[in-house]
């Protein structure tokens, strides 16, 4: 995709992200990358009989995986329903 941006998280520093995946009615994927990892972050809904499913995946991965998980895991656990939350209801304010 190659689609690139930047966010600023509550309680971290900026970062840039570029999207890897994008399919409007099922998946979007993202990827930053930060000294020794790379952190991707997976969205992919699914509908099934009249009810939609949102899943989001995390991986941190790269010779300091290990490291980034523990500085931006608990941050990234204790926001995620918050980010969901926000997500869904963007989505739910769409028209199709």
């Amino acid at each position: 995709m190659g689609v690139t941006g930047s966010l600023k998280p509550k309680n971290g520093p900026k970062t840039s992200f570029e999207i890897t995946v994008f399919d409007p009615e099922r998946e979007f994927t993202n990827v930053s990358n930060m000294p020794g990892a790379r952190v991707t972050f997976r969205h992919v809904v699914e509908s099934n009989a009249g009810i939609t499913n949102l899943a989001v995946t995390v991986e941190v991965a790269g010779p300091l995986g290990w490291l980034w998980r523990r500085i931006i895991g608990p941050g990234l656990a204790a926001s995620a329903q918050e980010g969901l939350d926000t997500l869904v209801a963007q989505g739910e304010s769409q028209t199709i």
